[in-house]
């Protein structure tokens, strides 16, 4: 398979990236990671319209918020056609936590278990690599299932999506993209997951990593957190494929300085 020039060098450079990271010392990348961690978690979270404040992240951090509420399994996932990923303009009880049914939590409430989730997925992320190629559907199941835990209930995050969905800018409302129909969703990532499984390795890391990301992002084929599943799934690809693999790198940053932009790209 032939690249651009452009590819070719994009791929190279962000191969040189990591591996200079990965060179560094134990310690060092330690501490890389920890920072890649927070960093990770709070700019997919935000790349979703959340309103989650540096203070609330903070208090999850701390275990002082959303421990409770996920272990409680609080909400029962979006609750009808009309359920959006993102978040409206101006969310609060009676706006994006009714659509999660989590109506009886404030805002920043309900942020935290956003948080704590994908703060879950990046803790999972190196035991959930080694499984990627070997079992796609199922470690995304579980990428998911950690994405969403407090937020849609456990016997739905293990299915597909099956309610219409739109992906709006979270800071005036308006309307981005319209996912595909949730069969058309459903068969679509049937069809990337045996293409991981089995047809896959000829691209480059990166190449695939943004293959995978754009795809589940522009799908969103289970239902909530479709945007955070497409971010990390594409971090366990550079995991299990060994760019990076202590987690050191944030492929978010540049994305969610624009997060409008990044979302039209899709």
């Amino acid at each position: 398979m032939g690249f651009s020039a452009h590819l070719a060098e994009l791929v190279g450079r962000v191969q040189r990236h990591a591996g200079r990271a990965s060179a560094a010392d134990p310690a060092t990348l330690t501490r890389l990671a920890g920072q890649a961690r927070v960093e990770t978690a709070r700019r997919s979270l935000r790349l979703d319209a959340s309103p989650v404040t540096d203070e609330t992240a903070d208090a999850v951090e701390r275990g002082e918020m959303a421990t409770q509420a996920v272990a409680q399994g609080v909400g029962d996932g979006p609750g009808g056609a009309s359920a959006t990923e993102g978040h409206p303009p101006h969310p609060g009880v009676g706006g994006w936590a009714v659509a999660l049914g989590l109506e009886g939590l404030g805002t920043q409430e309900v942020a935290a278990i956003e948080y704590a989730g994908c703060l879950a997925a990046v803790d999972a992320e190196a035991e959930l690599a080694r499984r990627l190629f070997a079992e796609p559907y199922a470690t995304l199941v579980a990428l998911h299932e950690r994405l969403t835990a407090g937020l849609v209930e456990p016997a739905r995050a293990d299915r597909g999506r099956t309610t219409d969905q739109a992906v709006h800018d979270g800071a005036q409302g308006q309307l981005l993209f319209s996912l595909p129909d949730p069969e058309v969703a459903r068969a679509r990532l049937a069809a990337l997951c045996d293409w991981l499984g089995r047809a896959s390795l000829s691209l480059p890391t990166p190449v695939l990593a943004g293959v995978v990301h754009e795809c589940l992002v522009e799908w969103q084929p289970f239902e909530g957190a479709g945007g955070r599943l497409g971010r990390a799934a594409a971090r366990l690809v550079l995991r299990a494929r060994g760019l990076d693999p202590y987690g050191v790198l944030v492929p978010d940053r540049r994305g969610s300085v624009e997060p409008t932009a990044y979302h039209r790209q899709v």
